[in-house]
């Protein structure tokens, strides 16, 4: 299958632009692989998996080879891999599709009492699937970041004030994965028509 590549170029503070090839990163910006297979059928995260290593080993061996040391996270959608690469510090990345459902059970166990309410004023249902998405893909990519796991870590990641009302868009959350609190910038994008992704490292 063919395995096609767009490059986001991400810095602090949420601006970007795009290319279709490796290239040199600055301090502070976080170049971000959004890897598609052409396929017709959804595929597996563990077919994608297989599938893109070869393409996320070349990725890598790029950067580290311009310039040495590296943070890398990357993350599996439906047909779309995301594979971020950034120099100044520990970065973490999730994606998940748009059609990704609230989940009430799922929100009164994961997330925390603020972020249940936060969800539960949203009248309109569309608000609240989105807001849903927002939280579970800024939960996982902090997690990464800090270096913690999915789900025992979701409880320690915590939202700050109010999410994005549109993409591309930031907010900030707390975590509590290591000895001391934490804060951290997430940044929210669509790196395909299909899916929603997050961007974490530290604030």
């Amino acid at each position: 299958m063919k395995i096609t590549q767009t490059v986001l170029w991400l810095d602090h503070n949420g601006t970007s632009n795009t290319t279709d090839q490796c290239g040199s990163l600055s301090t502070g910006q976080v170049a971000v692989h959004v890897l598609r297979v052409a396929s017709n059928r959804a595929t597996s995260r563990n077919s994608l998996r297989n599938m893109v290593g070869s393409q996320r080993t070349k990725i890598t061996q790029h950067y580290k080879e311009t310039l040495g040391h590296i943070h890398h996270s990357i993350a599996y959608g439906r047909n779309v891999a995301v594979l971020a690469i950034g120099q100044a510090g520990a970065i973490g990345i999730d994606i998940e599709p748009l059609s990704m459902a609230h989940r009430a059970h799922i929100a009164d166990i994961f997330f925390t009492p603020k972020e249940q309410a936060l969800l539960n004023g949203y009248e309109d249902y569309k608000q609240r699937e989105d807001a849903f998405r927002y939280l579970w893909t800024m939960k996982e990519a902090a997690i990464k970041c800090d270096g913690g796991t999915v789900p025992a870590n979701l409880l320690d990641i915590e939202l700050i004030g109010t999410l994005p009302p549109t993409l591309p868009g930031s907010a900030k959350i707390r975590t509590r994965l290591t000895n001391s609190t934490s804060l951290k910038k997430i940044h929210f994008f669509t790196p395909s028509p299909d899916h929603i992704c997050a961007l974490a490292f530290n604030s």
